[in-house]
């Protein structure tokens, strides 16, 4: 083998190291980067579950008055803070669901989750809110949070009573007022007709 061949074959040896050296560089460095903004996007589902101001109000409901669904509920800024934070924990069940959150992530959350969900007005609004839903034909606003409450939280006999619609036979209190159901049905109303409209 000649001097001239030999110096290229260790040159191009060189550079095949180099560059699977840089490439196991940049592929741990990229695994670290992945790793950080991991850590963000859990971190700021955390401050924003645990620090917005309307959360902190709705999670003490939930905390320490086991009556807060009544017939004052509808309408009012209760209502609309129990809304936002039940919606955004639907989001983390929905994330838990689409394994987007690992299952040592989402034990982060779950402290929050699980004490809404054996709260006893939280499992009568949803109750409500589920089978209202289901008799018009649509899936219920919390449906994934419901559907971990009854697979992850209530005991089988529980989940069997939740899922009965009557409310005798349930146990649970239908408080929905007539005029929160007419203005739904007059909401579903109006959009089906700018629908037929387009």
């Amino acid at each position: 083998m000649e001097t001239s061949d030999l110096i290229e074959m260790l040159s191009l040896i060189f550079t095949v190291v180099i560059a699977i050296v840089g490439g196991i560089f940049a592929y741990v460095q990229w695994q670290k980067a992945k790793k950080v903004r991991r850590a963000e996007f859990i971190e700021d589902i955390i401050t924003n579950l645990r620090t917005k101001p309307s959360f902190v109000r709705a999670m003490n409901i939930f905390d320490y008055r086991t009556d807060w669904y009544n017939e004052d509920f509808h309408q009012s800024e209760l209502e609309h803070d129990v809304d936002a934070f039940l919606s955004y924990l639907t989001y983390i069940c929905y994330l838990r669901k689409m394994a987007i959150l690992t299952p040592s992530e989402f034990k982060l959350l779950s402290y929050e989750i699980d004490r809404v969900c054996t709260n006893t007005s939280t499992r009568t609004y949803l109750w409500n809110i589920y089978h209202f839903a289901h008799s018009v034909g649509t899936l219920c606003s919390f449906e994934v949070l419901v559907k971990y409450m009854l697979e992850n939280v209530m005991t089988q006999e529980e989940a069997n009573e939740f899922k009965m619609h009557s409310e005798e036979e349930s146990g649970y209190k239908d408080i929905l007022l007539i005029e929160t159901r007419y203005k739904f049905y007059e909401t579903v109303a109006y959009l089906t007709a700018n629908r037929a409209k387009k």
